[in-house]
C-alpha cells in the first residue's frame, strides 16, 4: 500500500498498543488496592480507552517519524528584495528539487541581472548568476532555475539589478519565488492521508463521546431512586387491611 494508508495503519497499531498497555496496568492496580468494583474503569469502561487512544494518536503524529513525515506541507517562499534568510531543503522522496521561479515582462532594451547564493555554515554551496534578457524568458514572463541542494538548511542571499538601455533602474521590481514542488507521483498520496485524517478526526470525536456518555449509574443511586418511589407506609398499610 501507499505512504498514507500505511501511516494509519500504524498510528491505529501504536495507539491501540498504548490503550492496551494503559489498560492492563491500570486493572492490575486496581486488583491491588482493591476497588475495582469502584473504580472509573466500572463506571466508565470506556472513557479511559478512549483518552488514552486519542492522546496517543496525537503523540504518535507529532513525534513518531511515519511514512508520511516526509511531507510537510506546501513548501515555498516569497523573496522580497534585498532578500536574505533561510530556506529548508527536503528529501526528495516527496518533494522535487528545490527550484527558483523569476517573473519579469521585459521589452527588448531592458534586462535584469540575478545573483543568488546559498551556503551552510558559512560556505558557499552554490552560486547563480544570470542576465536575464527579453529572450529568456517564457510565454508567461517567467525564467525556471532547478538548483543542485541535497537536503538540508541552507542561507540564500538574492539580490538583482533592473536595467533600461543599459542604465539602472532603482524602482523596478522583479517577482522571485523559492520553492520546492510537491512530486505529482506523490499527490495521491497526499489527496488519501487528507481523507484519513478526516476521518480519523471524526472517529476520535464520536469516540471520546462515547467514552464520556456510556458507563453504569452508581447502585447507590438506583437504590435512592428506587426508595423515593416506594409508596409511603401509612398508604400500604390502609391499602392492605383496607381502612
Amino acid at each position: 500500500m501507499g505512504a498514507a494508508f500505511d501511516t494509519l495503519m500504524l498510528l491505529l497499531t501504536y495507539s491501540s498498543l498504548a490503550v492496551v498497555i494503559v489498560m492492563i496496568l491500570a486493572i492490575w492496580r486496581s486488583v491491588l488496592v482493591g476497588n475495582l468494583k469502584t473504580t472509573i474503569l466500572r463506571r466508565k469502561p470506556l472513557l479511559v480507552p478512549s483518552l488514552v487512544f486519542i492522546i496517543a494518536t496525537l503523540v504518535v503524529s507529532t513525534y513518531v517519524p511515519l511514512p508520511m513525515s516526509v511531507y510537510h506541507g506546501p513548501h515555498q517562499r516569497d523573496v522580497n528584495f534585498p532578500s536574505e534568510g533561510r530556506f529548508t531543503v527536503y528529501e526528495t522522496t516527496a518533494y522535487d528539487d528545490a527550484q527558483l521561479r523569476i517573473r519579469k515582462n521585459l521589452d527588448l532594451d531592458e534586462r535584469v541581472e540575478f545573483f543568488a547564493n546559498f551556503s551552510q555554515n558559512g560556505v558557499l554551496v552554490q552560486g547563480l548568476g544570470l542576465n536575464i534578457t527579453f529572450y529568456d524568458i517564457d510565454a508567461d514572463y517567467f525564467v525556471h532555475l532547478t538548483l543542485s541542494l541535497e537536503p538540508g538548511l541552507y542561507d540564500f542571499e538574492i539580490t538583482y539589478t533592473f536595467y533600461l538601455s543599459d542604465v539602472i533602474q532603482d524602482d523596478e521590481y522583479v517577482d522571485v519565488l523559492l520553492y520546492q514542488p510537491i512530486k505529482l507521483s506523490f499527490l495521491p498520496e497526499v489527496t488519501d492521508w487528507a481523507s484519513y485524517q478526516f476521518i480519523l478526526g471524526f472517529g476520535l470525536v464520536f469516540l471520546f463521546i462515547g467514552g464520556v456518555f456510556i458507563g453504569r449509574e452508581k447502585k447507590s443511586r438506583q437504590r435512592e431512586e428506587f426508595v423515593d418511589e416506594e409508596p409511603p407506609r401509612d398508604e400500604t398499610y390502609a391499602k392492605r387491611y383496607k381502612i
